[in-house]
């Protein structure tokens, strides 16, 4: 659940909403996604206080809910179609840590408002993003731990 709204995995890897329909009550906007007949069941769900994001068993992620809120996940839907390893929210933002399977190295992805933790484009240039451990997050903001011990 988030603070408006529910989401519950069914036993099929269908799931339910309900709640507040632009925070993640209606999941209609990703309709298509779901019901495709080839697609992973749905095994885990995530939230921010006005999204979801529902991780599949092939670890891929969908996202609905509020846009600005970490519903609309357009900007990196090519990436979430990876594996993801964790997956981590602020308020407004979520992060994810994909496995490096498509990749050469795991990545760390971000999408949300910027303000939150969203944008992660002006550190995504420097090489080190590639060796994200962890991450933890606060209401506004994510930290990333990297292999090599520094944040």
């Amino acid at each position: 659940s988030n603070k408006v709204a529910f989401t519950a995995v069914k036993g099929d890897g269908r799931i339910v909403c309900w709640g507040d329909a632009e925070c993640g009550g209606d999941s209609s906007a990703i309709h298509d996604d779901l019901t495709e007949m080839d697609a992973a069941p749905i095994l885990t769900i995530y939230s921010s206080p006005y999204a979801f994001a529902a991780q599949r068993a092939d670890g891929s992620l969908l996202t609905w809910g509020d846009p600005d809120s970490g519903g609309d996940s357009t900007r990196v839907c090519e990436a979430l179609q990876s594996r993801m390893e964790r997956v981590f929210s602020t308020d407004d933002a979520f992060a994810a840590i994909s496995s490096g399977e498509r990749r050469e190295r795991p990545q760390l992805i971000t999408w949300g408002d910027p303000a939150s933790g969203g944008d992660s484009s002006s550190v995504r240039s420097l090489s080190s993003v590639s060796s994200v451990v962890d991450v933890a997050a606060t209401r506004s903001s994510f930290a990333a731990l990297k292999q090599d011990g520094t944040v």
